[in-house]
């Protein structure tokens, strides 16, 4: 490894020429030509501080808001009349008492009592109609209203197959805008959604059983269900701008009881050494309501070192399964005024507030750059993605301290993004992280950072699934509800489309590194422990870590080792370097620049052009072990602010054009859209992905050979995805006069139901 690494130092040190970043207007290489590239007229707009925080369940229940989080009520994104809309919640969720208030308890605890009272004007909710992704405004939009599309032909061999096409099969709950827009190619949200809570299994119909399982059984979730029907370029896009959360519960806690169920009948114990710093409500032994970490309820004498997944082994469980690479676990345990409950519906706005702080402690930063620090830095016992846990369980103190994987899989997705695309896919295929840190701005990340997952999984997990049901109206109905069992469904615990979150040192595509831009200033004090390029192009990086890493120092920028350090590879290509403090550098290249030491600095290979740099470089003060002379050619960082990677879309109710039917959507006639999908794409069973399908095996769909399971239903497969588009993304709400307004001005226009 040593030595390959070497090699491609001295690869790069053959011409002369200082490197640049330059910001052009042409097009510019694109490595992959699978890639559908676009050249957009305008440049990206930058998240920002002022951007809205939405948190919403369709309701407008926040009579306890104050009582609860001690905020007043948010502002209402609505429109006139949205109270008279067709599809409508009622004011009021029976269901669970508070709910509404709860979430937003739920998310000061992610965000802290600080950030909420320095910014709880940028907070909003929303009626159902909001929720519509073409009308949500910029920011963090945090949904706990489940509306799920999980019909079970999805993973049958009849299902079309579409490819890497993006229609209304694909617009999910809160995937983005950019499933229902072809020209919107902004970064402007980051959609965290609550997954759907598990359900005892004595509560639902198992109306088809015909192998009397009535443990051990599990969910067909929504996003595995669709995305069997899309190519792996198409399933990037449909995650990434969006975060699923899973609920851990930790201390011993039961559901909704005060001292209850230890979950001792849970599918998986999730503990790790971070479980500590888990963030949730709990009473102490005199009754008294607590607010903190899990740590601090050991010293109250309640709780058990122990964190498990949510579901127990008497359920149908709820777990991530394909969409596990962009969910995480986090603890939905909180005071909802009348009992410490738990579900994903407070695990969610936990994890937003989380986002919220991380927007506001690395100024400029992406939604989805907050993504990856969210994702890269949760606990977890395993080195890979896992089909029960996603990423892991958030670590809020951890991703405090910023970014602790450069994950290639993660980063990639980032191409989707207005002007993204050069600055994260170098031409060899490595992937950049884009730490643009503004001017007058620094960021401080203290975590080692490592690069992506080392092994990839293969496999598969089995399991014995609850499949969506038949109401007696003749509809599907949710699996949580009425339930057909198909025992034995094999999930792949790698699919292509997560190639890139598994380094693979023989794989340039997997490999990731950084790229340090923007006027500011970046700090790190933690380890650069991956082999791959750190390259300054812009501004300050400052290092008070080791490096294993191939630093590059552009010109124009600036770097600076501070205090007792080992560097692996060091390249002053017409920057300037200053080393502040005793270092060791195994390979040190010299093009042009600035050097100033003011310490003892060992040299194992000094790179320079001739005799004369050899002496004008030692005479700075450092000392080499050999002198190799050589040049440097220019690697000039290329960037078009304009180039992003899309999708094609296709929507199938429109007659295949690139933009939603808006209306009507009820009325459309299932056979004939069916038909024209017949005629355009494959089936499931033509697949070159159908291997990946889940319960795919031996040349066959268990979904298809299983007597109990429902078969494929053109009229429910469409009719699913009508009802969410109709209901769900409600675009008939589209073009409607949206604003911001207070919610004592609206609250009562909308019904309440017993």
């Amino acid at each position: 490894m040593k030595r390959a690494m070497m090699l491609m130092l001295l690869a790069s040190v053959s011409g002369y020429g200082a490197s640049h970043l330059k910001y052009v207007d042409g097009k510019t290489y694109t490595r992959n030509e699978k890639d559908y590239i676009m050249y957009k007229k305008n440049t990206a707009r930058k998240a920002s501080a002022n951007d809205p925080v939405g948190v919403f369940d369709g309701t407008l229940d926040l009579d306890e808001i104050t009582r609860l989080s001690g905020l007043p009520a948010p502002r209402v994104w609505y429109y006139p009349g949205a109270e008279k809309a067709q599809f409508q919640k009622a004011r009021r969720d029976t269901s669970s008492p508070n709910h509404l208030s709860t979430m937003y308890r739920a998310f000061v605890m992610g965000a802290g009592a600080d950030w909420t009272a320095k910014n709880f004007g940028r907070m909003y909710t929303t009626s159902l109609q909001g929720e519509n992704p073409l009308e949500m405004p910029y920011g963090i939009a945090q949904s706990s209203l489940a509306i799920t599309n999980d019909y079970s032909g999805h993973i049958t061999g009849e299902a079309p197959y579409y490819g890497d096409v993006i229609n209304e099969m694909s617009a999910i709950p809160l995937a983005g805008r950019r499933m229902l827009d072809a020209e919107y190619t902004e970064n402007g949200n980051l959609f965290i959604q609550a997954a759907e809570n598990e359900a005892p299994v004595s509560s639902v119909n198992l109306q088809k059983n015909s192998g009397n399982a009535k443990r051990s059984l599990v969910n067909l979730d929504n996003w595995t269900a669709v995305s069997s029907g899309y190519g792996p370029e198409a399933r990037k896009l449909m995650r990434a701008e969006s975060i699923n959360v899973y609920q851990q519960i930790c201390g011993g806690w039961g559901r909704g009881w005060n001292e209850g169920s230890p979950y001792s009948d849970s599918w998986m114990d999730v503990t790790t050494s971070a479980s500590g710093n888990t963030v949730m409500d709990f009473y102490d032994r005199e009754g008294g309501l607590r607010n903190g970490k899990f740590g601090k309820m050991v010293e109250h004498g309640y709780a058990k070192n122990k964190c498990v997944i949510s579901s127990e082994r008497s359920d149908v469980a709820s777990f991530p399964l394909l969409a596990r690479a962009h969910s995480v676990l986090s603890s939905g345990q909180v005071w909802n005024g009348e009992k410490v409950t738990n579900g994903t519906s407070y695990a969610a706005p936990k994890v937003a507030g989380l986002a919220a702080r991380l927007q506001e402690k690395f100024p400029g930063m992406s939604y989805h750059q907050i993504k990856q620090i969210i994702l890269t830095t949760a606990s977890r016992k395993e080195d890979r993605l896992s089909s029960f846990t996603g990423w892991g369980a958030i670590d809020i103190d951890k991703a405090m301290r910023g970014p602790s994987m450069l994950n290639a899989g993660l980063i990639e997705e980032e191409k989707f993004f207005t002007g993204m695309y050069d600055k994260v896919m170098a031409k060899d295929g490595v992937k950049f992280f884009w730490a643009e840190v503004p001017e007058n701005v620094s960021w401080e990340w203290s975590n080692d950072i490592h690069t992506g997952f080392k092994a990839k999984p293969s496999g598969y997990d089995v399991f014995d699934m609850a499949l969506t049901g038949e109401a007696p109206e003749g509809r599907i109905t949710s699996a949580m509800t009425r339930a057909s069992v198909v025992e034995g469904v094999n999930v792949a615990r790698y699919v292509p489309d997560e190639k890139n979150f598994y380094y693979d040192v023989n794989d340039m595509e997997t490999r990731a590194g950084l790229r340090k831009a923007g006027k500011g200033v970046l700090r790190i004090s933690g380890k650069l422990d991956y082999r791959e390029v750190t390259q300054v192009l812009e501004g300050k990086l400052e290092l008070s870590g080791d490096s294993e890493s191939e630093i590059r120092v552009f010109s124009g920028a600036s770097f600076e080792a501070l205090g007792k350090r080992y560097i692996r590879s060091l390249i002053l290509d017409g920057g300037k370097i200053r080393i502040s403090g005793d270092a060791r550098i195994e390979h040190f290249g010299i093009d042009s620049g600035d050097l100033e030491v003011s310490g003892k600095v060992s040299v194992g290979t000094l790179y320079v052009k001739d005799k004369a740099e050899e002496r004008k470089w030692l005479s700075k003060g450092i000392t080499a072990e050999k002198v190799v002379y050589r040049g440097f050619d220019p690697v000039d960082a290329l960037i078009n602010p304009r180039k992003v990677a899309n999708v094609r879309h296709e929507y199938f109710m429109n007659g295949f054009s690139s933009s939603p039917l808006l209306s009507g959507i009820q009325d459309i006639d299932k056979d004939s859209v069916m038909a024209g999908i017949r005629k355009r794409y494959m089936k499931n069973s033509e697949s070159p992905y159908r291997a990946y399908v889940p319960g795919y095996r031996d040349g066959g769909f268990a979904a298809d050979r299983d007597r109990d399971a429902e078969r494929f239903n053109h009229r429910y497969y469409l009719g699913g995805t009508m009802w969410y588009m109709g209901f769900g993304s409600n675009l008939e709400s589209t073009g409607k006069n949206w604003q911001m307004v207070n919610w004592t001005d609206v609250k009562d226009k909308f019904k309440s139901y017993e």
